[in-house]
């Protein structure tokens, strides 16, 4: 579900319900790992070292590989022969996301959250807020108390763009309120520039 609702995004155009350019990438699978989080404490986020990110990183590749029946698969990282943090999470196979897609399988898949709060653009929203989180971390591991406006600003466009389609979603409200209090003190925090982000910010 996580996979389908971030190609759903990707595959919209790029001007947005709410006016502004709501373009989301592919998952990596560094974004996969901290959407699959939900448990994780907020200090080991706030703490985690680069090693440990690419622990965990290398942690989750191992669980799609062993859990996903060979429907899912850890790529290459862009442009390279390597995998990383960078590789992205995709289909093995046009044929695989035509069976799970399919009418019949995708209303199993979705029968098994029916009676939780789990919403995929809701751990999506989850993960962009913690990347941002995590590349603060990364700053004040190199003794640095700052945070780079290029390593921000595409997570906070895609935080928005998943907020926007998690808003109907009742039972996830709450969660979806404090993801969007907390993004909005590292905008304030951190001046990531995007005046219009304050805008959107109400609408949501």
């Amino acid at each position: 579900q996580i996979l389908r609702c971030n190609q759903d995004i990707c595959n919209v155009s790029s001007d947005g319900p709410l006016g502004a350019n709501l373009c989301v990438k592919p998952i990596s699978i560094s974004e996969f790992s901290l959407a699959m989080s939900d448990k994780l404490h907020i200090s080991s986020i706030e703490n985690m070292t680069r090693k440990d990110f690419q622990l965990k990183c290398e942690d989750t590749k191992v669980r799609v590989t062993a859990r996903c029946a060979g429907f899912l698969e850890v790529s290459n990282i862009p442009g390279t022969s390597v995998m990383g943090p960078g590789s992205l999470i995709r289909y093995f196979h046009r044929t695989a996301k035509d069976f799970l897609e399919s009418d019949e399988v995708w209303g199993k898949i979705l029968l098994e959250t029916t009676k939780t709060n789990f919403n995929p653009s809701v751990d999506l929203m989850r993960s962009c807020l913690w990347y941002i989180k995590v590349q603060v971390a990364f700053s004040v591991e190199l003794g640095q108390n700052l945070l780079r406006y290029d390593a921000a600003s595409s997570h906070v466009v895609g935080f928005m763009a998943y907020a926007f389609r998690a808003d109907p979603h009742i039972p996830s409200r709450e969660t979806q309120t404090a993801l969007i209090n907390q993004l909005n003190d590292l905008i304030a925090k951190y001046d990531i520039e995007g005046h219009w982000l304050y805008d959107l910010i109400p609408l949501l």
